[in-house]
């Protein structure tokens, strides 16, 4: 029991780590992709959080 127990926390965790790569993966892309186009929104945020 424990063992099984073990092996679903371990199979969580590897999932876990996967989205968490995933996740900021897109996130780099994202702030990529914002930085190539002008956009005014972005733009702003920017400024306004300088």
């Amino acid at each position: 029991m424990a063992r099984n127990v073990t092996e679903q926390y371990r199979s969580l965790t590897k999932e876990a780590d996967v989205l968490d790569k995933t996740k900021s993966w897109h996130e780099r892309k994202l702030i990529e992709v914002a930085k190539m186009i002008p956009n005014r929104s972005v733009v702003s945020n920017e400024k306004r959080y300088a």
